[in-house]
C-alpha cells in the first residue's frame, strides 16, 4: 500500500514564483522531508531563480515551466497546461500537490483528466482583504471554479479556511487548516530580547503587499528613542518608495536595507523585536522564525497573524500606525518586557509550531487521498 512515511510514493509538487517566500520556504521543509522519507520527489517552478537555487542546493529535483507565469496570459496558460498534462503523463505520480493560485488553477484541471490525488495549499486567497475589489472578484470567481475538481484544498491558517467556507468557495469538508511550522533552530540562535539598544527587524519583499511605509512612519515618531531597524528582502516594485520615506524622515542613520539575504536566522538572532508590517497575509513563516528565536512579535493583525501572536502576551497585533507606534514604544523602552514576551513566544513555538506538528497534520491527509485512490 502506498504511504509516505514507508517511502514508496512518487509526488510531484507545482509552484509558480521562483522567488523565495512563504511558499516557496513551505514548499522546500514538505519537499525534503518527502525525500528524506525515501519517497520519489519533483518539484515543477515556472521560473529559474533564488527557489531554484535553494532545491539544487539541497539535492531536491526540479523542473522549470517557463510558461507557467503569474499573471493571467490565456497564450501561455493553455502551453502550461498542455505542458502538466505532459509531465504527469510522462511521470505518472502517485499524488500531486499544488501552490500558488496559478498553479493551483491550471494543475487542478490537469489532474481531474489524469485523475491523480491532488492538494491544493491556499497560502492567503488572492481575493482576501487588503487587494482591490476588482481583483478579488476575478480571483474569487476563479477558485470557485476551481473548486468544483476533486482536489483537496489545505488551508496554513484557520483563518484562510474560514474565508474559504463563508465565501463559498468550497464546502467544510474539502478544505483543511494545518498551521505552517518551521524546523527548529540551533541554541546559539536564540535571540537575548533584552539586549541594549534594541534592534528592530523586519523580513518582506518591498512589495504591494507589505506596508513599509506605516512602519517607517510609526517609527519617525520614535525618532529619539535608542533603536535600529534592519529591512531584509528583494524588491518588489516599492524599495525606492521605501528609501524615499526614510530619507524624508530624516531616519538613514537608524533604518539599514540590507536586501535579499540567506542568513536570516543569524540575522533574527541578533535582534530583539520583530516586526511585520502589512496589508495581508496567509499565516507568515517569519512569525514563527522570530518565535522560535525567543524574539517578542509586533505584526498587523492580517491574515492568520492573530493564530501565532497572542497580543499582550507574546507581542502586539496592531490595528493602525497610532497602534504600532504604542507597541513599538512598549517593547523599545522595557527590556524585561522583551525578555518575557520572548520567552513566552518561544514556548508557543514548541508546542503549536514546529515543523514536526505541520508534516504530522500534512502526511496523514496525503495518506488519506492515497487510501482513497
Amino acid at each position: 500500500m502506498k504511504k509516505i512515511e514507508s517511502g514508496n510514493v512518487s509526488i510531484v509538487t507545482f509552484i509558480t514564483k521562483g522567488d523565495i517566500g512563504g511558499a516557496q520556504i513551505h514548499v522546500k521543509d514538505i519537499t525534503a522531508a518527502l525525500q528524506a522519507l525515501g519517497n520519489t520527489v519533483l518539484v515543477v517552478v515556472g521560473e529559474d531563480a533564488e527557489f531554484t537555487t535553494m532545491l539544487a542546493e539541497l539535492g531536491i529535483p526540479y523542473r522549470v515551466m517557463n510558461h507557467l507565469v503569474r499573471e493571467i496570459n490565456p497564450a501561455k496558460d493553455v502551453k502550461a497546461y498542455k505542458e502538466i498534462r505532459q509531465l504527469l503523463q510522462e511521470v505518472q505520480p502517485d499524488l500531486v500537490t499544488l501552490h500558488s493560485s496559478k498553479a493551483g488553477i491550471l494543475g487542478r484541471l490537469a489532474v481531474y483528466f489524469e485523475k491523480t490525488p491532488s492538494t491544493f495549499t491556499v497560502h492567503g486567497w488572492a481575493f482576501t482583504d487588503g487587494v482591490s475589489a476588482k481583483k478579488q472578484l476575478i480571483y474569487k470567481t476563479i477558485e470557485k471554479i476551481g473548486a468544483w475538481f476533486p482536489t483537496h484544498l489545505i488551508a496554513v491558517s484557520n483563518y484562510d479556511r474560514k474565508i474559504g467556507i463563508d465565501q463559498h468557495v468550497c464546502k467544510p469538508t474539502k478544505i483543511k487548516a494545518v498551521q505552517n511550522g518551521m524546523p527548529d533552530i540551533d541554541p546559539t540562535l536564540i535571540a537575548d530580547a533584552s539586549s541594549e539598544p534594541p534592534k528592530l527587524i523586519m523580513v518582506a519583499r518591498f512589495a504591494q503587499q507589505k506596508d513599509h511605509k506605516t512602519l517607517i512612519e510609526a517609527l519617525a515618531e520614535l525618532k529619539d528613542l535608542q533603536w535600529e531597524l534592519n529591512l531584509i528582502g528583494g524588491d518588489g516594485g516599492l524599495l525606492s518608495a521605501a528609501k524615499e520615506a526614510i530619507a524624508d524622515y530624516g531616519l538613514e542613520e537608524k533604518i539599514h536595507i540590507l536586501g535579499y539575504r540567506n542568513d536570516i536566522d543569524k540575522l533574527m538572532a541578533d535582534s530583539q523585536i520583530f516586526v511585520l508590517s502589512s496589508h495581508w497575509e496567509g499565516f507568515p513563516l517569519t512569525i514563527i522564525e522570530a518565535m522560535r528565536a525567543a524574539m517578542p512579535v509586533i505584526a498587523s493583525d492580517v491574515g492568520g497573524v492573530s493564530e501565532a501572536v497572542i497580543h499582550n502576551e507574546t507581542g502586539y497585533v496592531t490595528h493602525s500606525k497610532e497602534e504600532m507606534v504604542s507597541a513599538l514604544r512598549s517593547l523599545i523602552t522595557d527590556a524585561d518586557k522583551r525578555a518575557a514576551m520572548g520567552k513566552q513566544a518561544r514556548a508557543n513555538y514548541e508546542q503549536y509550531f514546529t515543523l514536526e506538528t505541520q508534516l504530522e497534520n500534512t502526511f496523514s491527509l496525503y495518506n488519506e487521498l492515497l487510501q482513497k485512490s
